[in-house]
C-alpha cells in the first residue's frame, strides 16, 4: 500500500534485525490463558476482498492470508478505486504478523513487494477481525519521523471470499508476556550502520492488545534519537509479538522513521528477538549484521 512522502531516501534508522531483553528480575510469570472459543480467523488459507484508503486516495484491495497458529503471512493487492485517479496506483506487497484469536486483534508489519511499483513506501495493518462478519476492519500505518510527526494512513476493511479452515484457538499461553503491568526492556539493533541502544516499556493487557514506547539511542540511550509511541499485537501461544508505530513523543528536526517490530518473546529468558521492518530502501539486503545483548530475568 503506498504512501505518498514525496522522498525515496532511505530511513536515518534503517535495521532488519533486533532484539529487547527484559530487565525483569526472577522468573517469568505467564498471563492466564484466554478462553479457548474466540474470533479466531480461519487456519490455512483464505482470500479476501474490500476497500482501502492512504494519503486520502481511495483503493480497492485483495488479500490472500496464510494462517499458522495464529501467526499470519498476506499478500495485499491493491489498485485505483478510481476511474480517473490523480495517482496511478497498483501492486502486490507481502505483510507478516500475527493475531489473537480470543479476540480478534490483527497487527501484520510490512514485509516485502511481491509485484508493482517498488519505489513507493509499503505500509503496515492494525485491525480486528469480527467472526460474525466475516470481515477485517483496521487502518494502515505508515511511519512519522520527528520533521513530519504524522500519519497518513486510512481505513481498511475486506471480507471473506474464500477459506473454510477451522478457526484458529488459544493454547495454553505459555509464550505469554506477563499481563497487566508495565514491562521494561532493554537491548540493541544493528544494520548497516553502527550498533544502536533501545530501551522499551511495554503494558500486554492479555487481551492480545500491547501499549507502550520505543527509545531510540544515537548510540547510547543516555543520547537518545527520541522516544515514539507503539501499540501491537502479542500472541500467548506461538510467542510472536509485532509492535506497531505510533508518533514521535518529542517534535525535532530529524527525518528517523519509526518502524515496526515483528518478532517472538521467549518466556523462559524474557528475550525479544526479531526484526525492524520500515519502508521501501531502508534496509540493506539480506544478512545485514545485528548483536544481541541478553540481561538477567
Amino acid at each position: 500500500m503506498p504512501v505518498m512522502r514525496n522522498t525515496l531516501q532511505p530511513a536515518v534508522l534503517p535495521a532488519l534485525s533486533f532484539l529487547f531483553a527484559s530487565l525483569l528480575a526472577g522468573c517469568p510469570v505467564a498471563a492466564d490463558p484466554a478462553p479457548d472459543e474466540g474470533p479466531g480467523l480461519p487456519e490455512g488459507e483464505s482470500t479476501w476482498s474490500g476497500t482501502a484508503e492512504m494519503n486520502s486516495i481511495p483503493l480497492d484491495v485483495t488479500m490472500d492470508i496464510t494462517n499458522t497458529g495464529g501467526d499470519l503471512v498476506a499478500d495485499v493487492s491493491f489498485e485505483n478505486a478510481d476511474e480517473s485517479p490523480l495517482f496511478e496506483l497498483s501492486g502486490t506487497f507481502r505483510l507478516a504478523g500475527t493475531h489473537h484469536p480470543a479476540s480478534g486483534k490483527v497487527a501484520l508489519a510490512p514485509l516485502e513487494w511481491v509485484d508493482g511499483a517498488q519505489t513507493i513506501e509499503i505500509v503496515g495493518l492494525t485491525a480486528e477481525y469480527d467472526k460474525e462478519a466475516s470481515a477485517i476492519t483496521g487502518v494502515l500505518v505508515d511511519y512519522a519521523t520527528e520533521a513530519d510527526n504524522i500519519l497518513r494512513g486510512g481505513q481498511f476493511e475486506v471480507t471473506l471470499n474464500e477459506g473454510d479452515g477451522a478457526p484458529s484457538v488459544v493454547g495454553d499461553g505459555g509464550s505469554s508476556l506477563e499481563a497487566d503491568r508495565p514491562l521494561p526492556f532493554e537491548g540493541i539493533s544493528q544494520c548497516s550502520g553502527g550498533v544502536r541502544q533501545m530501551e522499551a516499556e511495554l503494558l500486554y493487557e492479555n487481551d492480545g492488545g500491547v501499549d507502550g514506547w520505543i527509545l531510540v539511542g544515537d548510540p547510547g540511550t543516555d543520547t537518545p534519537l527520541g522516544q515514539f509511541d507503539v501499540t501491537g499485537v502479542h500472541n500467548p501461544t506461538t510467542g510472536r509479538l509485532v509492535l506497531v508505530p505510533g508518533l514521535w513523543e518529542d517534535v525535532g528536526t530529524t527525518n528517523t522513521l519509526t518502524f515496526f517490530v515483528d518478532g517472538v518473546f521467549d518466556a523462559d529468558d524474557g528475550s525479544y528477538v526479531g526484526d525492524q521492518r520500515v519502508n521501501i530502501g531502508a534496509c540493506p539486503v539480506d544478512g545485514a549484521a545485528w548483536v544481541t545483548q541478553q540481561t538477567d530475568f
